[in-house]
């Protein structure tokens, strides 16, 4: 009697089955509930972006898998599938990532994502695939290691004086172990003192760090050549070439430079992966910034030096004595 009972409660309700997920009917409803899955780009009123960080690739990529059955012809549907293979992407599952990108060719051809961007320049969708094919046969030869992450040391901090006010650099000790070692040696034996920027490019970046900058009798000309008699190993960490990043350059040997680094004024995209990022100014950025309008010449050479005129290795937090 009870065996009987169950089974018609099963044919009733279902019990056993898969239960349907809920549509959503309407399309602002189907926007909203995508944009509380995927990181947003917010403009403040002062015209920045705060960017919301990705910090569960995994926990979104289960939220927009159980998101699309819910928000099937509606709007906002090739748009979820596309940010679906994208985190499926960053996850390593390019094989997953390419099906979800050739089922928004095949589902929606006429869409934006679709249709090619310019005479040279393929839709997004089909860069998405072609940019997963070649991960996959990069990854037959290369092994992928995930890059040492990069967190500022607050125990310390490099002090650079100029003629205009100071500036203060923190490091990246655990990320860059052998770069920040050397950089730090170099301060606290005076090793820039008296070097002028060697490279200035108004409001992006400066350069600084070539011996040969010191004596005024020394042929323009050899500026940004000159260093000490060694290299760095190329220390790479997930740091990223951004307002205030500093970087060291890179020598003839490929290897990272002795004593020459770059300060980043603004993002400096193209610079990523091919310096090793460092550290970062944290106090006196406006410092820079105001001795990057200095009149340069055509190479970026300041036509009126921008010396350093003193330097010191403090401990504690930046302005701190």
């Amino acid at each position: 009697m009870f065996v009987q009972i169950l089974a018609i409660t099963a044919l009733l309700f279902g019990l056993g089955q898969p239960v349907e997920p809920t549509r959503i009917q309407d399309d602002d409803a189907a926007w909203a509930a995508l944009y509380a899955i995927v990181p947003q780009h917010v403009h403040s009123l002062r015209a920045r972006v705060r960017v919301t960080p990705i910090t569960d690739l995994p926990g979104i990529a289960s939220k927009l898998e159980e998101l699309l059955p819910r928000i099937a012809g509606r709007s906002a549907e090739p748009i979820a599938r596309f940010y679906l293979g994208n985190v499926l992407f960053k996850l390593d599952r390019f094989d997953q990532a390419i099906s979800i990108f050739e089922s928004i060719q095949r589902d929606f051809p006429g869409h934006g994502l679709n249709l090619q961007l310019g005479p040279t320049e393929a839709a997004m969708v089909a860069a998405a695939i072609a940019d997963c094919r070649e991960e996959i046969e990069t990854r037959k030869t290369y092994t992928v290691m995930d890059l040492p992450k990069a967190e500022l040391d607050r125990s310390g901090r490099a002090v650079f004086h100029t003629t205009e006010g100071a500036f203060e650099i923190q490091l990246f000790n655990q990320a860059s172990p052998e770069t920040c070692a050397n950089f730090k040696k170099l301060v606290r034996e005076g090793y820039y003192v008296g070097l002028g920027f060697h490279e200035v490019s108004s409001f992006r970046s400066m350069a600084l760090g070539c011996p040969n900058t010191r004596d005024e009798n020394k042929s323009i000309d050899t500026w940004g050549q000159g260093g000490p008699a060694w290299d760095l190993p190329f220390e790479l960490n997930d740091a990223i070439h951004e307002p205030g990043a500093v970087s060291m350059r890179r020598s003839a040997s490929g290897r990272s430079h002795g004593s020459q680094f770059t300060i980043c004024l603004s993002d400096q995209g193209e610079l990523n992966n091919k310096q090793v990022v460092f550290g970062k100014v944290v106090r006196g950025i406006e410092v820079l910034r105001r001795l990057s309008q200095r009149r340069v010449d055509s190479k970026g050479r300041p036509e009126e030096a921008i010396r350093i005129t003193g330097s010191e290795w403090a401990e504690g937090p930046p302005g701190r004595r």
